[in-house]
């Protein structure tokens, strides 16, 4: 009963519009069938009426012709009139009766000829107001209507009530998932049977679709979730990080007469990155936020710099060759540090592709028409066909020591969506690997 409640309230408007058109149609049609009949029975009452008609003509008879055509006068005719023919003078004028006003814009008139044995007596013109016809049509037609109107809306109530059921038991459902029970709306769209209006018009389709969004929209509030948590704790381990970072840095002052000159840039460059990454993530900044600050930054001396830190951070991988040749003297519009993260990257997994202690990593750069080449080759075990279209996806890890499966992806996000470069690689199994990176000068 509810459901078909609201079911009326919903489509009133579509039933009072559709009642309405109804009725002006069946009017129209009952209006015209009323018309048809008015001209019929005026030519009948012609014919009944000739006799009379002619002895009045005859006899120059007034108020007989008078009576006689008022016989001839039907319902719903507003003026009727006689004129004589020519051998009949003496009627001065018309003969009206009824309304004798001018008619108006929604009156209609018909001439009909009134003929005896071939004779021709005149004619008689009659005059409907269409408006009150319409009218009067209307009012013997009222209870017609009605019944007709009620047994049509009880119909479509009847027709729809079985939809309107289906919808409201779907909304009842649909609350369900407002306080996250996907298991038991997904229950109710199985039991919609094969046959079922829900299934034939496409909304149960509908729904499952809904429901595999809602159910990726709560993955991905999880994981938003999970995301901001860990992003608290990087910045809480970041900010703990700078407070040591500076004590290191008081400290250097104290150890330059036990450091020489290139361990004293080492030490440096050391601190400038744990700050530059510390202030990175308090500041809630990364790579693509420091467009706008960017420097020109000499490739070699860029590189040969990182060469000592790393030589220096893989003292104990002293027999693997870390090795920088034919580095370009270029300038590129990359700041140093995010130039360290790219290449840093690239040396720690030659790094961790070397089996044992024996190897070489050959760090180089050059110039290529309008772009600053820098390859990064290793003599390490090479990496699988089916294992390189997958490297720089993020979290993706393989065989390393102590791979996180971000520094690939991290690479690809600096070069290809900030400096509007290129990353490549090549591999051959037990040969080696080597890493293209392509900067526009």
């Amino acid at each position: 009963m509810k459901a078909a409640f609201k079911s009326i309230l919903f489509n009133l408007k579509s039933y009072l519009v559709t009642i309405f058109i109804f009725t002006v149609i069946w009017q129209g049609y009952s209006s015209f069938l009323l018309l048809n009949n008015l001209k019929e029975q005026t030519k009948e009452n012609i014919h009944q009426n000739l006799a009379n008609i002619e002895k009045s003509l005859s006899e120059e008879n007034l108020i007989l012709l008078k009576e006689t055509i008022w016989k001839i006068k039907v319902d719903n005719i507003q003026k009727i009139k006689f004129s004589s023919a020519s051998d009949f003078n003496f009627l001065k004028s018309k003969l009206e009766l009824g309304e004798v006003s001018a008619p108006r814009f929604d009156t209609k008139k018909y001439v009909f000829p009134v003929d005896t044995n071939g004779l021709n007596l005149g004619s008689v013109e009659i005059y409907v107001n269409l408006a009150s016809l319409y009218y009067y049509s209307f009012s013997k037609n009222i209870a017609l209507i009605f019944i007709v109107s009620i047994s049509f809306i009880i119909l479509l109530i009847m027709a729809n009530l079985k939809t309107s059921k289906a919808l409201m038991e779907v909304e009842d459902k649909l609350k369900l998932l407002s306080v996250g029970n996907t298991d038991e709306f997904e229950k109710t769209i199985n039991q919609i049977s094969e046959n079922s209006w829900a299934e034939t018009s496409g909304f149960k389709r509908f729904l499952s679709t809904y429901l595999s969004v809602v159910k990726e929209k709560m993955n991905l509030d999880k994981e938003l979730i999970h995301f901001e948590y860990r992003y608290n704790i990087m910045r809480e381990v970041a900010h703990g990080i700078k407070s040591p970072v500076h004590t290191l840095n008081v400290l250097k002052n104290k150890l330059d007469d036990k450091l020489d000159d290139s361990q004293k840039k080492l030490f440096k460059i050391a601190c400038d990155r744990i700050n530059y990454h510390a202030n990175g993530i308090l500041l809630r900044q990364n790579y693509e936020s420091e467009g706008a600050n960017y420097t020109k930054t000499n490739i070699k001396v860029a590189l040969e710099r990182l060469v000592e830190l790393k030589k220096a951070e893989y003292q104990k991988f002293s027999d693997i060759k870390l090795l920088s040749s034919e580095l370009n003297n270029d300038v590129a519009s990359v700041s140093i540090q995010s130039l360290y993260e790219v290449v840093s990257n690239l040396i720690n997994n030659a790094y961790e592709s070397i089996e044992g202690d024996q190897g070489t990593i050959e760090l180089s750069s050059y110039r290529e028409n309008d772009h600053i080449v820098i390859e990064c080759k290793d003599s390490g075990k090479g990496i699988p066909e089916s294992v390189i279209e997958k490297i720089w996806d993020n979290n993706f890890s393989w065989e390393k020591r102590h791979g996180s499966g971000i520094g690939l992806s991290l690479v690809k996000k600096i070069v290809e969506t900030h400096w509007k470069g290129k990353c490549s690689v090549t591999s051959q199994i037990n040969l080696g690997t080597c890493f293209k990176i392509e900067i526009p000068a």
